[in-house]
């Protein structure tokens, strides 16, 4: 009670002296969660999901994942958590982050990538949601100022347990904004022109799933929860590659197709 009454005095007081302007400035900053605080959630999630996901425990499926992240992590904006990556035996084309960085890569969708450079953009479409903390966003958004505090002074730790579970089921942390999926689209396009992939890959895959299952519903509304990859976002995409000086690109199959027989 006595950090939530130190808080709204600031607030108040930014108000008085600086103009709602910049109060919703401070106050935005404010109910954001910092990197720490990001972390500790994510270790909080990755306990929750743990129980439910079957790992690969495969050291070269594992390698490669983590190789060809940790590439596109280099070649990206970047951004103040660093990504892990995982690979889970689950065959929905699925593939998301969780806040503090941890990027979960179902064999559905390795399975079903065409050639890497389609496998890669995926991945780092989930790179940006990572560099710009889409999923922290939201859950201090949506829980609010309290929920932060929890994570921060460490109380009650059943209590913060039981809320991260409740947003892993209302899907809060993937739950993102059409600003937000566009806002990866675009890391994810430039992250694969800078790496040398086709950045057009995208586009294909994207296609490929409309095609074979719709805009809305199914196996494409599980990859992207909240805005499936629909025309508006294939022509999106289209519109930044045409943006980019011409180069010559890679769309190397060989080593997805060992991956592949491998799971």
């Amino acid at each position: 009670v006595r950090s939530f009454s130190r808080l709204a005095m600031l607030m108040l007081l930014a108000m008085t002296f600086s103009g709602c302007q910049q109060f919703a400035a401070i106050s935005e900053t404010m109910f954001m969660m910092s990197t720490t605080q990001e972390l500790e959630l994510g270790q909080e999630v990755i306990q929750q999901l743990n129980a439910e996901m079957q790992y690969v425990n495969d050291p070269v499926v594992v390698s490669y994942i983590q190789d060809l992240g940790r590439k596109l992590w280099a070649y990206s904006p970047q951004g103040p958590v660093e990504p892990r990556f995982h690979v889970i035996r689950n065959d929905e084309l699925n593939s998301f982050a969780v806040p503090g960085g941890d990027i979960f890569v179902h064999t559905g969708l390795i399975d079903a990538a065409e050639d890497e450079a389609e496998l890669a953009g995926v991945i780092a479409h989930e790179l940006g949601h990572v560099i710009r903390r889409h999923g922290a966003q939201h859950v201090s958004h949506q829980m609010g100022l309290e929920f932060v505090q929890q994570l921060v002074l460490g109380e009650d730790s059943g209590q913060v347990a039981q809320l991260v579970t409740q947003l892993l089921a209302a899907g809060v942390m993937t739950n993102y904004s059409r600003e937000d999926e566009q806002e990866a689209d675009d890391i994810a396009v430039r992250t694969l022109y800078a790496a040398g992939y086709d950045p057009m890959a995208m586009h294909s895959f994207f296609q490929k799933l409309v095609q074979q299952y719709g805009e809305q519903t199914g196996v494409v509304s599980t990859l992207f929860a909240s805005h499936p990859p629909t025309t508006a976002r294939m022509e999106y995409v289209q519109q930044l590659v045409r943006q980019l000086p011409n180069k010559t690109y890679q769309r190397p199959t060989q080593r997805l197709r060992e991956i592949q027989e491998r799971i």
